[in-house]
């Protein structure tokens, strides 16, 4: 059996095509409303908290379904979790030698062209090089740390946005932070 042919899943595509259609049909008929009464508009509300309704539903339907399969998924990672750690780290413990080996050899090219003092010597030393094997190559990667704080440049900080948002809201747009715009959105609720 396939996960195509699974029964959960085949069930799963099933009610999950037939909850699109459904969801389409209804969108589809509701963008075509407009909303210019009262009653509309205690309509419009009271048919978008059933939508909710059903939109938990769904959620709920596909989080039943789903569940199992997650447990079983996570169960199956687990079993190889252990291996793939080991894996990784012998890669790593290889990579690590290779570079070794690799900086080991240079530095003895490095001394054999130093102390060279003819050209056959400095062609018998670049010839035995020690060729790179293959499926090898490097790469150099660069990375950064702070060193001294005080002494970045101030295009190179960060905005806080987080700590912005949460000043904002606390004082629900009663603030002034210098460079700082406040916007204050509407968003409807639903009850």
């Amino acid at each position: 059996m396939t996960i195509q042919t699974d029964p959960l899943v085949t069930t799963a595509a099933a009610k999950g095509v037939k909850a699109k259609a459904e969801a389409t049909e209804l969108v589809n008929y509701l963008l075509t409303i407009e909303i210019t009464t009262p009653e509309m508009a205690q309509w419009a509300t009271d048919t978008a908290q059933q939508v909710r309704d059903q939109v938990k539903g769904w959620e709920a339907e596909r989080d039943s379904m789903a569940k199992p399969l997650r447990k079983i998924a996570t169960t199956i990672s687990q079993k190889y979790k252990p291996a793939i750690d080991e894996g990784n780290r012998a890669i790593a413990h290889l990579k690590a030698a290779l570079l070794k080996f690799g900086a080991a050899e240079q530095e003895r090219q490095r001394v054999a062209l130093q102390e060279a003092t003819t050209q056959a010597e400095v062609q018998t030393a670049v010839a035995t090089l020690a060729p790179a094997p293959a499926g090898l190559s490097t790469r150099d990667r660069w990375d950064w740390e702070v060193d001294d704080e005080s002494l970045v440049p101030r295009k190179y900080w960060i905005i806080d946005t987080a700590r912005i948002a949460r000043m904002v809201r606390e004082t629900k747009g009663e603030t002034s932070i210098p460079g700082i715009k406040v916007i204050h959105n509407k968003t409807a609720v639903l009850r």
